[in-house]
């Protein structure tokens, strides 16, 4: 008797600054999916509009089961993975998903959303701790002295928005009168600014997978602005190493973390400096987590397997 496939949706915006990453990523685990096992469906999220393509038909999903009505029948979607973008990097995504009660692959709701918020994240995780790099979270409607920021954290120094992936609204600011142009710049991005100390180190990622209840913790990737861009594994004292994982597990342990994790440490010698969690990383093949896997001896095929027999053990 033939078996009937899980009905899999893959999500991914593209109405983010982000949708180039969050569609590759979608794209890899698209074609990394058993086809012999799973019906795989691409949902574009495009605001309030889900969509899927299927054969010539262009379809809207039904947010009130989270199921697709085709042609030949209704597709009611069994598993989700969720791509890289900026609002299910925040949280509202996931929540969705739990009440509809649907498994997915990454951190939940409360995991993520603490994640993306830097300074809660570091301000819940300094229990611990672990060292940061100095810092003041400013908010827009906030009377601020720039040099009383500027004695705190001194020059130069890195003004991000709170929230937020990437480079977008981040600027390094070398003198006391570009501090107010750069927050403004990452204002547009968030109502509360980042401002952190320039800490001259290298720039070291951690990316970690946890499915059915165990850590997988990849080789360090130390990443440059400069050639050779990318290390893995990273050129560390074997002591240094194995304390950024560690700390890197702990963190994920605290925040209760699931799926594809990445953690960035900043290592100057052998003082270590935690930056930040990435709760949600680009995995298309050139982004540096599938590199990472690639050096652990994985494969996303492998991977995604793997999680889909831990959510359906019996088929």
């Amino acid at each position: 008797m033939t078996r009937r496939k899980k009905n899999i949706a893959i999500l991914t915006e593209v109405s983010s600054p982000q949708q180039d990453i969050s569609l590759g990523s979608a794209l890899h685990i698209y074609e990394s999916l058993d086809r012999q096992k799973y019906e795989a469906h691409l949902v574009v999220v495009q605001g309030s509009a889900w969509k899927v393509q299927v054969g010539d038909h262009e379809l809207e999903v039904n947010k009130n089961d989270f199921s697709l009505n085709t042609p030949e029948g209704k597709v009611d979607f069994e598993f989700a993975f969720i791509a890289h973008y900026d609002r299910s990097g925040r949280g509202p995504l996931q929540a969705y998903l739990d009440l509809m009660e649907i498994p997915y692959d990454s951190s939940g709701f409360m995991a993520t959303s603490l994640t993306a918020n830097k300074f809660l994240c570091k301000s819940y995780l300094k229990t611990q701790n672990i060292p940061f790099p100095k810092g003041r979270l400013i908010h827009k409607n906030q009377v601020h002295d720039l040099s009383e920021i500027l004695e705190e954290v001194g020059l130069p120094c890195f003004v991000k928005p709170n929230q937020g992936g990437g480079k977008r609204g981040t600027t390094k600011v070398e003198r006391k009168e570009d501090l107010e142009h750069a927050m403004n710049v990452a204002f547009q991005e968030d109502i509360r600014v980042l401002v952190e100390e320039f800490i001259e180190a290298k720039h070291i990622h951690c990316a970690l997978a946890k499915f059915n209840n165990d850590f997988i913790v990849f080789p360090l990737a130390e990443v440059s602005s400069v050639p050779p861009l990318r290390v893995i594994p990273a050129d560390l004292p074997e002591g240094v190493a194995m304390t950024c994982q560690h700390w890197s597990l702990k963190a994920c342990e605290l925040l209760g973390c699931e799926g594809w994790i990445r953690v960035e440490f900043l290592v100057k010698d052998e003082d270590i400096y935690f930056l930040e969690i990435n709760s949600l990383p680009g995995m298309a093949p050139k982004h540096l987590y599938p590199e990472q896997m690639v050096a652990c001896g994985l494969s996303m095929e492998g991977l995604c397997h793997r999680i889909l027999e831990h959510h359906f053990p019996n088929e």
